[in-house]
């Protein structure tokens, strides 16, 4: 028998996956999207139903959240399914996922400068910008943490010889 020769066995070798941390951050960005994707969808029901005053000057800014927050939560899913499934492409979808929420984090800026303008408030500004902060705060922190998840997963794939068994 020469050196190239080998046993059949039926039994594949073990097939290289995501370091624990990586995989159950992707589970976790993927539940978070799938998350915003549902609280998306009942604000597009409420938009279309009217439960929201299309007078208001805060409509157009809430409009565009909520087309942001789609966005986030398509690319979000589709890369972290991808991910999953070890698939090249879903590390550009998660990139892009990742962009769209710094433009929310930014938009947000923007709508709390229109919230405290707002004359009809009811909410003491201190409680506005610190509700602001406390949910800016873990907003940032989530998201580096899935951006080093993310960094990982891609230096993962690229790790792998093309033809690399997938998911399982």
């Amino acid at each position: 028998m020469t050196a190239a020769a080998t046993l059949d066995t039926g039994i594949s070798p073990p097939r290289p996956d995501y370091s624990g941390f990586t995989r159950n951050w992707l589970r976790i960005d993927l539940a978070l999207c799938l998350l915003l994707g549902v609280f998306a969808l009942l604000g597009v029901v409420g938009v279309a139903k009217g439960v929201v005053d299309q007078g208001a000057p805060a409509y157009p800014a809430a409009v565009v959240q909520l087309l942001i927050q789609i966005a986030i939560a398509s690319c979000g899913i589709g890369g972290n399914v991808l991910l999953l499934r070890r698939e090249r492409a879903g590390v550009a979808f998660a990139w892009v996922a990742l962009f769209l929420v710094c433009v929310a984090i930014g938009w947000s800026m923007h709508m709390l400068g229109l919230r405290l303008g707002d004359p009809q408030r009811t909410c003491p500004d201190e409680a506005i910008i610190g509700g602001y902060v406390v949910g800016l705060f873990f907003r940032v922190v989530l998201n580096a943490v899935y951006m080093d998840a993310l960094r990982r997963a891609g230096r993962f794939l690229r790790g792998l010889p093309e033809g690399a068994p997938k998911a399982r």
